[in-house]
C-alpha cells in the first residue's frame, strides 16, 4: 500500500470542512416537535413562524411544544397538513419565541447544480 498523498489529504480535509459548516448551518434551522410519545421529530423552520416537517410524525393536534434550535420553548399549531406527500406545516403562535432569526437560508438558484 502507498501513502496517501498530501494531495488528496487536502482535499479531504476540505471537504470534512464544508460538510461541517453546512451541518452547523442547517442545524440552526432545526427545531424539535414534541407531538408523539417518547421520541421527538424534527422540523425545518421554513419561513418566518412556519415550521415544515413529516406529517406521520405528528400526532397530536392541539397546542404542541417546540424546542427551538438555541433551547427555547415554544408552542405550535397545525397551520395545513398533506397526508399525500406526508408534509406538514407548524404556525408558531406570537411571542413564543423568535423564530425569524432561525429561517433557513436559501441557495442563489442560478448557483445550484446536481446534488446541491
Amino acid at each position: 500500500m502507498s501513502p496517501q498523498k498530501s494531495g488528496n489529504t487536502s482535499t479531504l480535509s476540505e471537504l470534512s470542512s464544508q460538510l461541517s459548516s453546512a451541518v452547523d448551518t442547517a442545524g440552526n434551522s432545526i427545531v424539535a416537535i414534541h407531538a408523539r410519545r417518547r421520541i421527538p421529530s424534527s422540523g425545518i423552520v421554513w419561513r418566518d413562524g412556519i415550521i415544515v416537517s413529516a406529517s406521520h410524525t405528528v400526532r397530536s393536534d392541539d397546542d404542541i411544544p417546540i424546542t427551538l434550535p438555541n433551547g427555547d420553548s415554544a408552542v405550535a399549531k397545525i397551520a395545513g397538513r398533506d397526508s399525500a406527500t406526508d408534509i406538514i406545516a407548524l404556525r408558531i403562535d406570537a411571542g413564543s419565541g423568535d423564530a425569524k432569526s432561525y429561517v433557513a437560508s436559501r441557495a442563489d438558484s442560478s448557483s445550484l447544480r446536481v446534488g446541491s
